[in-house]
């Protein structure tokens, strides 16, 4: 019984740190973590866990080690919301970054709209926005201007991707102001872009 309980307590912690740096780059799209990296900081927290807590358990009396297991429990948990916080936080800047660039190439594009690496850009910009259907817009001017394969299959590949559904924010969310999408200004920016140029 005891060496279950310190495998699923080693395992528990491990897992809430990995799932957090994974959150990263799958959630918030800040850059991903590779599995390596994962494994290499995994197997060791998972070891190191799993050890301390048999040696813990013989040195110290039950309540002591109980004790510390919620303590090191608190601490996993306290990395993970932390971690969280900043990550949404660091999107909401990507993205607000993102959302001034895409108005600046709109502004270059009423001077210049047969530039293609600019719609090229803008359809980058508005797939890691969320907003497939613009990016497919521009993708597709881009194409019309510049038939090259590459220019092609970039437009069948987003055309192959799946549109994300917004959802509303939850209670924390909507209580730090952290908001993932800004409806507001991707529907100015809709407006003033694909769907209001020729």
């Amino acid at each position: 019984m005891g060496n279950f309980y310190f495998i699923f307590y080693s395992g528990t912690l491990t897992y809430l740190v990995v799932s957090t740096l994974k959150r990263r780059g799958e959630k918030y799209g800040l850059g991903t973590v590779s599995q390596p990296d994962l494994f290499l900081v995994g197997t060791p927290l998972y070891l190191l866990s799993f050890l301390a807590n048999i040696f813990l358990a013989v040195k110290l009396t039950p309540n002591a080690f109980l004790l510390l297991q919620a303590a090191g429990a608190a601490l996993a948990g306290g990395y993970a919301a932390v971690m969280e916080l900043r990550y949404r936080a660091a999107a909401r800047f990507y993205r607000r970054e993102m959302l001034d660039e895409i108005a600046a190439l709109w502004k270059e594009l009423d001077k210049d709209p047969l530039n293609a690496a600019w719609l090229e850009r803008l359809a980058e910009l508005y797939k890691k926005t969320g907003d497939i259907e613009a990016a497919v817009a521009c993708a597709g001017k881009a194409f019309a201007l510049d038939p090259t394969r590459l220019n092609e299959w970039k437009l069948e590949a987003l055309k192959e991707t799946p549109v994300a559904p917004i959802k509303p924010p939850g209670p924390l969310e909507a209580a730090l102001g952290i908001l993932t999408v800004d409806i507001g200004v991707l529907k100015k920016q809709k407006e003033s872009g694909p769907g209001g140029k020729s």
